[in-house]
């Protein structure tokens, strides 16, 4: 298992400071009638104990419902070569002055006191090595009942999503964000991983009777079991990742 990485204390502190200066962009993820919502939103500033958010903008046209006080979300941002992730409340919505005179809508969250760290790196796509075999299994989480399961190939990896491959005449018709369960082991030692994920694309180049369907994971962030979940997938990606060819390794390097 990867060893946990945290921001503490006064760097914790300074580093959302610098983020708020910067108006950084920020995810926002919650859970209402189960089902995960995603948002987009930027730091505004620090003050006291709370942080001013951008109002939340949903980036899917399914998911209407803004957070509201009380709810439970998850922030996350990038700097550098990591990804940083943390858990808090909605205070409360309000209006922020961005400039003499003209206000804007935001909410107010809860500044933590802590936050976890996962390298970049780990988001990065990597083909599963050659040798190896993996069955992905995956059914709707959003109809009623027991829903059929599916299975496909798993064809790459990364902490954040992954791609399939599956017979065309096997395939399910799923929508841009549908949300769907997904099972599979990753590598041979370690127990299998069960995720929720969103339907992102289906691609036809390389055999269209065969496509790659991508789905890109959520939640991981909102609960300790699923950023163990993160974690796991994060030592995955990296056997992935020294298992592929030096001119796959050297492209990366220049995308990093």
């Amino acid at each position: 298992m990867s060893k946990r990485r945290f921001v503490n204390g006064i760097e914790c502190r300074q580093l959302l400071t610098e983020m708020a200066q910067k108006r950084t962009f920020l995810t926002v993820t919650n859970r209402e009638d189960n089902i995960w919502r995603v948002y987009k939103s930027h730091f505004l500033s620090v003050r006291g104990n709370q942080l001013v958010l951008s109002q939340p903008i949903p980036d899917s046209s399914e998911c209407h419902l803004e957070p509201v006080a009380g709810q439970e979300v998850a922030i996350s941002f990038k700097k550098g070569y990591n990804k940083f992730l943390f858990l808090t409340r909605v205070v409360k919505a309000d209006q922020y002055e961005m400039e003499p005179g003209h206000k804007v809508p935001v909410i107010n969250i809860y500044a933590p006191d802590h936050i976890e760290k996962i390298q970049r790196r780990a988001y990065n796509r990597a083909d599963v090595p050659k040798d190896l075999d993996v069955d992905v299994t995956f059914w709707s989480n959003t109809g009623a009942g027991l829903a059929e399961q599916y299975h496909s190939t798993l064809a790459n990896l990364s902490a954040g999503g992954v791609a399939v491959t599956m017979s065309a005449d096997r395939m399910p018709e799923l929508h841009d964000g549908e949300q769907v369960t997904m099972q599979f082991k990753p590598l041979p030692d370690q127990k299998p991983i069960k995720v929720e994920a969103r339907f992102r694309h289906k691609t036809d180049a390389d055999d269209a009777e065969k496509p790659t369907l991508g789905f890109q994971f959520i939640g991981l962030e909102v609960s300790e079991e699923g950023r163990r979940t993160l974690r796991q997938l994060s030592r995955a990606v990296g056997v992935y990742h020294r298992n592929q060819p030096i001119s796959e390794h050297q492209e990366i390097s220049r995308h990093d």
